[in-house]
């Protein structure tokens, strides 16, 4: 039989681990020294894009930073992990072979598109 205080320390240990996997956050608990967020920033070959429509079937339609409207496809990987809605902020890379349509790379969370519009980066 296990005593008593030999079972507290299980549940002491067990907290700690969870508080010390809590803790160690992840993109969005980063800020630089001036309090504001570190933000992925787009890479080369990729664009900021404002969802305007949602089309069905992994699909949605977006207006990007360089004015052209796209068909953009929601990879297998982003499905029923990151949900997109109309007016969210989105990273974009267009297809080489047929400019019109493009992937979805990234979705910034609302503080996130709040914090892009008030540095000039989108509209």
């Amino acid at each position: 039989m296990v005593s008593p205080s030999h079972m507290n320390l299980g549940v002491i240990a067990e907290s700690v681990r969870w508080m010390r996997f809590k803790s160690l956050g992840g993109q969005r608990s980063r800020m630089s020294e001036e309090g504001r967020n570190d933000l992925r920033m787009p890479d080369d070959d990729e664009l900021f894009a404002v969802v305007t429509e949602m089309l069905g079937a992994n699909r949605i339609r977006v207006r990007c930073a360089d004015g052209v409207e796209r068909t953009a496809r929601i990879p297998g990987r982003m499905q029923k992990r990151v949900w997109i809605r109309e007016d969210d902020v989105v990273l974009i890379e267009p297809w080489d072979w047929q400019d019109e349509k493009a992937d979805v790379t990234w979705r910034y969370e609302k503080s996130a598109a709040e914090q892009l519009r008030e540095e000039g980066h989108i509209q």
